[in-house]
């Protein structure tokens, strides 16, 4: 054993002089992990920490090198050095105090993080300078070695977790910028690391930790010299009065500009509902109480309480009178009497229609009582802010902006605001559901010369919305829209259902069909294998007593489902080419697809839809339950903050027409349409008309069409 040691330390000792290693190579691979670490917990205290407060602990940097210099190198340090330290961990502390009290953006995590962050750096230092100075390795041997062993530590972590194939399909999309970027880095990264090993071999770890604080520090007060950055005036106000609790509203960004401490955007759809949260420059989709990030828009009243989410949707097989579901759909005080006969038909409790008012029929206990789609819609909105309030720890200014359909009118609009008031909100804004989305990926706000057609597709559980959005000079218009009320993901749950319905009447010769609670209880189920069958290629229905006390157990296949739903896909493809034509433009002229609603998640529908934009970039970053909600969220962002002229992106609502306005003159036939639908107003147009020399007067009727084809028009001005 003795003498294979000795030949492996050989080997190892040769293999070290022809590549011109001085420094061992277990060094290497230490001084490696020590970088991955001090860059990966740094890099992620930023989710947890604004990033003055990062820098301010990266300047206390001295403190852990001090320690690591006693323990790793034996060093001796004079009193001031650890009077001096003694400082900064004093003032280290009252800083963190004050910024837990006025942060929006501050964990413990974030501090155990970037704590960690320093003691791996103060490690890496007194390890190089021990090293360079026991071996007289170089710079240039210090930096390629450890690297590249660092490299390879970071390949194969990719490797593992199979980031690796997201990373160089995101390459091979932007090699410019890659190639571009990655050599200004690498290249400034080089002669920065040059410098600080420099230091090291001639002054000691110690005194170089202390230029680089330095230069912080110096940098610091520069960008308050010459930039509008109050922070450092707030913080010191802060330490005064620590014993004040409370958060302030707003905080000051890293430009300058103030802006809400907690902006909420919100979606509310017919089957799910989903919140989102600005705050420190960064959105994040909030979870409810039980961990998800879609809530279902589903509420039961029972005896005691009302039930809102997923507590509500679970019992809709044995509760399903006093249970609301699709209640969106009523909002709209236009809808048509096929689609609210739908409704009504699909409903799970009585809708009756008094004096053109909608009310839902409930029975709570012995007591038969009457909600409007408004009330239903509050209790959806008080879940919601209830979420709102558990995430920041405070239900004072929950400030919102709410995203709703473009067909919604005005009074439909104002009155799903006023749910949300009553649940708490304080509502912003109410958006369009596609301006949303395009926001939420920042279509054309990075470069305002940059023109796009965006086209959004938005999928839900009971409905189906195509728009044209155009982007010009960061502005949002919206060419066209087609609204489909019998399309949606719901149709695909059904046939799934119905397809289960039969393979158990084949096995068992009983019919579920026939009862309505097994009905419910199977869609139930081949909804849960619908979202299975996105991810996975095979799914497993299981329905205890499904009818007449039999249990059903079945395998599906993705295959096998996309086969059900083949013949069907035409029908919502048809909507993207009624759209288009409405917006005069083809296919190759759209230049972003956006894909959102729960349903897109459907493989074989993402295929179908991008299939007929070859030439559209697909925005996919932000999940499709998740990207309107998180445009929202930025929008509020926006209108939280007061007007700066440095603040590059300020968002205004700009109202626009709904329908078609048409013009008649005198005895001319036809209507001639003038300003068509969804021109933004005020607006301005000329007609010119031809009137006969014996005329002495003229009549002007102005019409509000009912559709682009101007049929069926409503005369409001004469």
């Amino acid at each position: 054993m003795e003498r294979q040691t000795t030949r492996n330390e050989v080997v190892v000792v040769m293999i070290m002089c022809l590549l011109g290693i001085r420094i061992p190579l277990k060094t290497y691979l230490l001084l490696a992990l020590l970088t991955l670490g001090t860059m990966g917990f740094s890099n992620s205290s930023l989710g947890h920490l604004n990033y003055p407060t990062q820098v301010i602990f990266k300047c206390c940097k001295l403190i852990p090198v001090l320690v690591g210099g006693i323990l790793i190198q034996q060093k001796r340090y004079g009193k001031l050095d650890f009077l001096a330290a003694g400082c900064m961990c004093l003032g280290l502390t009252l800083f963190t105090l004050a910024d837990s009290n006025v942060s929006p953006n501050f964990s413990a995590v974030g501090v155990l993080m970037i704590s960690s962050a320093l003691l791996c750096d103060a490690a890496i230092g007194n390890v190089q300078e021990k090293s360079m100075k026991a071996y007289k390795a170089t710079n240039t041997e210090v930096v390629l070695y450890s690297y590249s062993i660092g490299f390879m530590y970071l390949f194969l972590i990719m490797l593992v977790t199979g980031d690796l194939n997201q990373g160089v399909a995101f390459c091979s999309m932007h090699l410019m910028e890659t190639y571009g970027y990655a050599l200004i880095f690498s290249l400034s990264g080089y002669l920065g690391i040059q410098i600080v090993l420099t230091l090291v071999r001639t002054c000691g770890a110690f005194t170089a930790a202390t230029i680089t604080t330095c230069r912080k520090a110096v940098s610091i007060i520069i960008s308050f010299m010459f930039f509008s950055k109050p922070f450092t005036f707030h913080e010191i106000a802060q330490i005064s009065r620590l014993k004040i609790r409370g958060r302030p509203s707003s905080v000051v960004d890293s430009r300058g500009c103030r802006r809400m401490a907690a902006v909420f955007g919100i979606d509310v759809g017919n089957t799910s509902a989903c919140l989102a949260l600005f705050k420190d420059s960064k959105t994040e989709v909030i979870a409810n109480d039980s961990g998800d990030r879609v809530t279902p828009a589903v509420v039961a009243f029972n005896e005691s309480e009302t039930i809102v989410g997923l507590a509500a949707k679970s019992g809709l097989a044995r509760n399903g009178p006093s249970t609301v579901i699709h209640n969106k759909k009523l909002l709209n005080e236009k809808i048509e009497e096929s689609e609210l006969e739908e409704v009504v038909n699909a409903s799970t409790c009585k809708v009756k229609h008094e004096e053109g008012t909608l009310r839902y029929e409930l029975k709570r206990g012995d007591k038969v009582c009457s909600f409007t789609p408004e009330d239903v819609a509050t209790c959806i909105f008080k879940k919601m802010y209830d979420i709102a309030s558990s995430a920041v720890r405070s239900e004072a200014d929950l400030r919102a902006v709410l995203a709703i359909p473009v067909h919604f009118q005005q009074n439909s609009r104002q009155t799903v605001m006023r749910s949300a008031e009553e649940a708490g909100f304080e509502v912003l804004q109410v958006i369009s559901e596609p301006s949303a989305a395009v926001l939420a990926y920042g279509v054309g706000l990075s470069n305002l010369y940059e023109e796009h057609h965006c086209l959004v597709y938005r999928l839900g559980g009971e409905t189906l919305d195509v728009t044209v959005v155009q982007v010009n000079a960061g502005m949002y218009t919206i060419s066209g829209t087609v609204h489909k009320s019998n399309l949606g993901g719901n149709k695909f749950t059904r046939i799934l259902a119905d397809y289960l319905a039969g393979e158990f009447r084949h096995r068992w010769k009983l019919d579920p069909q026939e009862s309505r609670r097994s009905m419910v209880k199977l869609r139930g189920a081949a909804e849960n294998c619908k979202h299975i069958l996105s991810t996975v290629s095979t799914a497993h229905c299981f329905v205890e007593s499904l009818c007449e006390g039999v249990d059903f157990s079945y395998n599906i296949t993705r295959a096998r489902f996309e086969n059900l739903i083949t013949s069907h896909l035409s029908e919502y493809l048809q909507p993207v080419h009624e759209v288009l034509e409405k917006a005069g433009l083809s296919s190759k002229t759209v230049t972003k697809l956006i894909l959102s609603g729960g349903a897109t998640k459907m493989p074989k529908l993402q295929q179908a839809v991008r299939e007929l934009f070859l030439d559209a970039e697909v925005l996919s970053g932000i999940s499709p339950d998740e990207v309107i909600a998180t445009g929202a969220a930025k929008q509020g962002s926006y209108l939280a903050r007061p007007f700066d002229p440095d603040c590059e992106h300020l968002a205004m609502e700009v109202p626009a027409v709904s329908k078609p306005i048409c013009v008649k003159v005198s005895e001319e036939a036809g209507l001639k349409c003038i300003i068509p639908a969804l021109t933004p107003v005020p607006v301005k147009r000329a007609q010119v008309h031809t009137i006969t020399s014996q005329q002495s007067d003229v009549t002007v009727e102005l019409y509000e069409a009912d559709g682009d084809s101007c049929g069926a028009p409503l005369l409001f001005g004469k």
